[in-house]
């Protein structure tokens, strides 16, 4: 008959055998806590949203003014937790037409951020708010809009595995005609 001690002592063993000396139970190497550069897979995400109180207008250079936005944009999982997601980040932003039950006017620009490598998720991915940073430098004809009027700002997220994710906001330009003065 097998005592509770013998148990527990071939449990410990092999404990000790498949974690080694001197581990804290959670085995790690670089290889395993991230995919090689090559093959990244990681499951899709079930939407991104566009989070509105992060994004904002930007000035990305040194002279007086809006000159573009940095969009931040969350992909979440189906239990709706943020997570990584492998791909592109498509922008279109577009002047809001007034017309009743049309809300894109003219496009004012579109830009496309890949995110398929660790390089590429590296200089976007903002580990501590768990999002992507999206910075849209905007032509300078667009900065002729008239202050307090709005754009349509969307994303579309090309995955890496196939199928798309959308969302879109409007973004109203600050009132203030000094903020938007470029030199």
């Amino acid at each position: 008959m097998t005592s509770h001690r013998h148990i527990l002592v071939i449990s410990l063993a092999t404990l000790a055998g498949f974690y080694g000396p001197g581990c804290n139970g959670r085995q790690s190497s670089p290889a395993l806590d991230r995919p090689a550069t090559g093959s990244i897979s990681v499951e899709p995400p079930a939407s991104i949203n566009i989070v509105r109180s992060f994004t904002k207008w930007s000035n990305f250079d040194d002279q007086p003014g809006i000159d573009g936005v940095t969009l931040f944009v969350q992909p979440v999982d189906g239990d709706g937790r943020p997570t990584r997601a492998f791909g592109s980040a498509y922008v279109e932003i577009w002047q809001k037409r007034r017309a009743a039950g049309i809300a894109e006017g003219e496009r004012i620009g579109i830009w496309d951020f890949p995110l398929d490598t660790h390089d590429d998720q590296a200089m976007r991915w903002r580990r501590a708010m768990r999002m992507y940073e999206l910075p849209v430098a905007l032509p300078a004809s667009a900065l002729g809009v008239a202050p307090g009027s709005a754009v349509i700002v969307s994303v579309t997220y090309h995955l890496a595995a196939g199928g798309q994710r959308f969302d879109e906001m409007e973004l109203r330009l600050p009132l203030a005609q000094t903020e938007l003065a470029r030199q």
